[in-house]
């Protein structure tokens, strides 16, 4: 999970004895392949995951929404005109 961009406040940390450990967590493909197959048949609410929607023409704005932590995820739509 996302956690917001700051300097931790390690030496408050340290005497109360707390480790702050973190990582990539990339899924894995079988996992994106059950997710994305879950998402299509409508077994999870893209709502709460999708804050905002954009479509290809403002990909750079949903990307800026997210780095100015405006969306948590953004949602790109792909239109064939």
């Amino acid at each position: 999970m996302g956690v917001p961009h700051a300097e931790p406040k390690s030496n408050q940390l340290f005497w109360k004895n707390v480790g702050l450990r973190g990582g990539i967590a990339s899924v894995t493909k079988p996992d994106k392949e059950v997710l994305l197959q879950a998402a299509l048949d409508g077994k999870i609410n893209l709502g709460k995951v999708f804050t905002k929607i954009f479509d290809l023409d403002h990909i750079q704005d949903a990307y800026k929404a997210m780095s100015n932590r405006d969306a948590i995820k953004s949602l790109i739509i792909v239109n064939d005109k």
